[in-house]
């Protein structure tokens, strides 16, 4: 009877599930998990809004560095429909069951099945200074609540290459504690994240992409019958396309952790194909004690710069409050850089974008002379101008760069010329004072065509090298470093014109952007930082920081043709 029994049970879930049978992928039969709810197209910085829909394609997107990649994926509502009528059905069956008084034994009692969890080796080869307990449900877990009181930077794990410095999604999730949390990416995988977060015990706000008002509706409504679950869309009024930021604010029992990754939410992002690397800040926050609460005002630079950013996104005023009870003092020589989308005056102009740039270099001291080295890895780039350059330049030596004379123009104005000069014509293009050097002090990296075509993405890294003199006389080496979404064009550091309308300067943001400013100890870069005049630090000192994800110094160009063209 109990065989009958089961047999019909099967019948029955089988018959109620092919009504849902054509919106299933083949290639997902017999899992209980849905495709990824959106694989957006390459991040870049002059794509349309990646819309996510419930069923059919991404539209096409334009990109600046690679063309865009378009999957189908389901709508948020379809997760566990399947688990659900099983339950349903076994319900109806045992009163069935009941009421016909069957002498079979009652079925054993299972401990519900776990979902998988892709956790490749976790414990293997892990970087020694964390020690890590395991749990019944193979989670990693550390045994002191702060694994990263100072903050850190590491690689992404790469599954098959050696570790060393890298670190997993489990291990920047830690799910087994986890409470709360607040991730902003601009690709997303829903059904590969959902299986590194237990969504039954952890209340989740995704913050996306959606421009127009019907999109946004219509993710909450298919958002709506997932429990633990709630979306924040970021404004885009106007010009803003790009909701390229990432962040997490990951909330546990006795800490806050602050993640920012050059990585989206996918799974090759985060190593488990074995061809992309990328880079990843983490920092860990203790809970204030005895249930004392911080204003906005008591924060460091970095924190008060973090709470701006998180309101401007529209996150919910009582996720950002709780931020507030974590003790951000272990942040004070750490500056969060951020680009807010859309136009800003005033105030607000001075904290966004390239001019936001200038003043965490100004709050942390590390304003520079020249000579002056940048060293910048990209993933994307715009269409690049010795003007922007030179903002950027002047920027990340600590120069205000937030003026703006008559010709809307930032200062000063300069003559309009070719993207990339030639070479005999650099000397008519760099006239202003301090930018003499900027071809050889600017160095861009940028992958090939080949290298492009075999990966799916890249990391953003600026390394700065300068020197200041003291009041004493004395030389000290500068260096910092930043990590994060942005890359180097216009959209994603802002541009400088004038409101005609209103008559003063207004930055145009595009995109919405965030990384983190470190800098190197003076320790790392010689003795006391001391050092000769001209004599800058050698990328050797960002080593126990970040090593640089590049070979350098670079192999000549030779015969070879550059990336960049003229015109």
């Amino acid at each position: 009877m109990a065989s009958s029994d089961d047999e019909q049970l099967q019948k029955a879930i089988a018959l109620s599930l092919e009504s849902h049978s054509e919106d299933v992928d083949a290639s997902s039969e017999g899992t209980r998990l849905p495709q990824p709810l959106a694989k957006a197209a390459h991040e870049n910085d002059t794509t349309k809004e990646g819309r996510l829909v419930s069923s059919g394609t991404i539209p096409q997107q334009p990109s600046e560095a690679s063309e865009a990649v378009t999957e189908s994926q389901p709508s948020i509502n379809r997760f566990d429909r399947k688990a659900m009528e099983e339950a349903r059905l076994a319900r109806a069956a045992a009163a069935r069951m009941k009421r016909k008084g069957s002498i079979s034994p009652p079925p054993v009692q299972r401990e519900p099945k776990r979902q998988h969890i892709e956790v490749i080796d976790l414990d293997a080869e892990s970087p020694p200074s964390i020690q890590k307990t395991a749990t019944r449900n193979g989670d990693s877990k550390p045994s002191s609540p702060l694994q990263y009181p100072h903050g850190v930077v590491k690689k992404t794990w790469a599954f098959g290459h050696e570790r060393s410095n890298d670190i997993k999604i489990e291990e920047v999730l830690q799910r087994a504690d986890l409470k709360l949390a607040v991730l902003s990416a601009f690709q997303w995988d829903i059904d590969w994240l959902f299986r590194k977060i237990d969504i039954r015990t952890t209340n989740v706000i995704m913050v996306m992409q959606a421009k127009e008002k019907a999109d946004q509706d219509r993710f909450r409504n298919d958002a709506a019958g997932t429990p633990n679950l709630r979306l924040c869309f970021p404004p885009m009024p106007g010009q803003v396309n790009c909701m390229h930021s990432k962040l997490m604010l990951l909330s546990y029992p006795r800490h806050l952790r602050v993640v920012v990754p050059s990585a989206n939410l996918v799974s090759y992002d985060w190593g488990e194909s074995g061809i992309m690397e990328n880079s990843v800040f983490l920092i860990d926050l203790p809970l204030l004690e005895n249930g004392k609460r911080n204003s906005v005002n008591e924060l460091t630079a970095f924190g008060k710069e973090l709470m701006y950013f998180l309101k401007a996104m529209g996150l919910e005023e009582t996720v950002c409050d709780s931020v507030l009870k974590f003790d951000f003092s272990a942040t004070d020589h750490l500056a969060f850089i951020h680009t807010v989308g859309g136009a800003h005056y005033g105030e607000d102009l001075k904290r966004t974008g390239y001019p936001g740039l200038t003043r965490a270099v100004q709050t942390l001291g590390l304003q520079s002379g020249t000579p002056f080295k940048i060293d910048f890895c990209a993933s994307s780039i715009g269409s690049l101008s010795m003007d922007f350059l030179g903002l950027i330049y002047k920027a990340a030596r600590g120069l205000n760069v937030d003026k703006i004379n008559d010709s809307g123009k930032s200062k000063p104005a300069k003559k309009k010329k070719p993207a990339v000069p030639a070479a005999d014509n650099l000397d008519n293009v760099i006239m202003e004072e301090g930018l003499e050097a900027l071809p050889d002090d600017f160095r861009i990296y940028f992958p090939t065509h080949d290298t492009v075509a075999r990966s799916k993405g890249g990391t953003q890294i600026l390394y700065a090298r300068g020197q200041r003199s003291n009041e004493d006389g004395k030389v000290s080496n500068i260096a910092w470093m930043y990590t994060g979404s942005a890359n180097l064009s216009e959209s994603a550091w802002g541009k400088l014109v004038i409101d005609k309308s209103r008559k003063e300067a207004k930055l145009n943001c595009r995109n919405w952007e965030c990384g983190v400013l470190m800098a190197v100890p003076a320790s790392s870069l010689g003795e006391s930082g001391q050092a000769q005049a001209g004599e800058l630090p050698d990328m050797e000192g960002f080593r126990p920081v970040y090593d640089a994800p590049f070979e350098y110094p670079g192999a000549e160009y030779g015969d070879r043709k550059p990336w960049f063209v003229q015109g």
